[in-house]
């Protein structure tokens, strides 16, 4: 388990290191830019957010002694406009909110179709860690809000290189989240 903790915390550690000033545009959900780049749309305790970008990364599952577990995990990362995830330096800019879900799959070759379950054990079909960070500031690495799952559940769909994502979460400050994303999440 305590290697599982350090790789989770590796993976956290790896966005917030990459993080970098903001570009000091204002995020107006009215800008027609962003609203071209919508892949979803987020409800937050009745908070209506689009979603613009997401990536995602995978790693094999270790069990504590280090060997190596028939399972890996995926995790994916939304953004809210707002937020910029840029490709050439894998660096997160801005600020708004990102949504993280760490799934757990015996799948080797991409993230498998299906209903991933709140689960915080390492089974086929868990969803792990579903966790909010609500108006987070990449300059100052500070969120107005930072809540994980209780409960939820998230469908995994992918036809071509096109993901399609339907979730909603339990979180920890008594508030739901619930949301669709569909688009392309990029590999990092």
């Amino acid at each position: 388990m305590k290697i599982f903790k350090v790789v989770r915390f590796f993976v956290i550690l790896l966005l917030s290191s990459s993080l970098s000033s903001c570009s000091g545009e204002d995020s107006n959900s009215g800008n027609d830019k962003e609203n071209t780049n919508k892949k979803g749309e987020i409800d937050y305790n009745g908070t209506k957010i689009n979603l613009t970008q997401g990536v995602i990364t995978s790693y094999q599952a270790y069990d504590t002694w280090g060997y190596p577990l028939e399972l890996n995990i995926y995790n994916i990362e939304l953004f809210t406009e707002g937020i910029d995830f840029e490709t050439q330096n894998n660096k997160v800019t801005g600020e708004g909110s990102i949504i993280h879900f760490e799934l757990i799959t015996s799948q080797t070759d991409g993230l498998e179709d299906g209903t991933y379950t709140f689960n915080p054990d390492y089974e086929n079909f868990s969803l792990r860690v579903g966790k909010m960070m609500y108006e987070f500031n990449t300059d100052t690495e500070e969120a107005e809000e930072i809540s994980d799952s209780t409960n939820g559940e998230i469908v995994v769909s992918k036809s071509g290189g096109t993901y399609s994502l339907s979730f909603y979460l339990t979180l920890d400050n008594g508030k739901n989240l619930t949301g669709e994303y569909q688009g392309d999440l990029t590999a990092f």
